[in-house]
């Protein structure tokens, strides 16, 4: 009888480096503001201080305000259930990675599947968390969405990615304007960069560098590609720590678990983690995008 107990070792022992990296990995959620330690949904306590300056003197004047208020972050329970029979790799390229003689009980490819599954599992991530819209089917709603609802201030749309991006840029709050970034898609992020080629601006890498991000001329304020935005032509200026990301990651409500199951002849591979997005202060975001 084969012993497959140690076939999960690469699992086993990196099972919490693993659901970070499937559940924190992706480009957006490392930019924007982590919330850890929501099991639902939790609410994002938010203050406002306007402080009155008086004339100097004696006695004391009270003024000035202080706004408490909330705005709840949900998130919602996912799963990845994947199984898989060893034998049907007997038939493929990775026939050669397989042993299952005797005294070889081995899954050498055990780290590349699991890679694979982390970067799909990043990459659906990455576009929920700006495009999730739970009433056109996905698992939560994403930042597009919320901020649709909200009193986001709005830009007026352009023909081209530069001029839709100016238009983004012009209508930042000045009070957001030193920490703001303009998020835009690869694909918009490809068309203003062409742009930025035809009006001779050449402050880029020539040398091949893979650029994700680009200062708009005469600004310091950077465009930054994420995949997120891929095919929607929207873009958000925003201070990133305005942008909030939500999961639990404090206990074994994340797993991430890769087994062989006897009773079903199959390895089985089984995910689990919580996810959701929220804006603090949304009348402090802008969105825009190309006609």
């Amino acid at each position: 009888m084969i012993n497959f107990d140690g076939l999960t070792s690469y699992v086993d022992e990196q099972r919490l480096p693993l659901i970070k990296k499937a559940v924190l990995g992706g480009k957006t959620v490392g930019l924007i503001n982590l919330q850890t330690g929501v099991k639902k949904s939790a609410a994002l306590n938010l203050i406002n201080v306007e402080p009155t300056l008086q004339e100097g003197g004696c006695g004391w004047n009270a003024d000035g305000t202080a706004t408490l208020s909330q705005r709840i972050i949900e998130t919602k329970a996912l799963k990845v259930n994947i199984p898989f029979c060893d034998k049907d790799f007997l038939n493929y390229w990775t026939n050669y990675e397989v042993k299952v003689g005797a005294g070889k009980e081995v899954l050498p490819f055990e780290e590349y599947f699991t890679s694979i599954v982390v970067a799909k599992i990043n990459e659906k991530i990455e576009s929920m968390v700006w495009q999730g819209d739970t009433e056109k089917g996905a698992e939560f709603d994403g930042l597009i969405k919320i901020l649709g609802a909200a009193n986001a201030v709005t830009a007026a749309t352009k023909s081209s990615a530069y001029e839709a991006i100016k238009a983004v840029y012009a209508a930042i709050p000045v009070a957001v304007l030193p920490k703001a970034s303009i998020f835009v898609g690869a694909d918009t992020f490809r068309s203003f960069m062409l742009e930025m080629v035809e009006k001779n601006f050449y402050h880029y890498a020539a040398d091949g560098a893979d650029v994700q991000e680009f200062v708009l001329p005469g600004t310091n304020t950077k465009v930054v590609a994420v995949n997120g935005l891929n095919g929607t032509k929207s873009i958000v200026a925003a201070d990133p720590a305005n942008l909030f990301y939500g999961c639990d990651m404090l206990d074994d409500a994340e797993t991430f678990d890769l087994w062989y199951s006897k009773d079903n002849r199959e390895y089985r591979l089984a995910v689990q983690f919580n996810a959701g997005t929220q804006v603090a202060y949304p009348n402090e975001v802008v969105v825009g995008g190309i006609q």
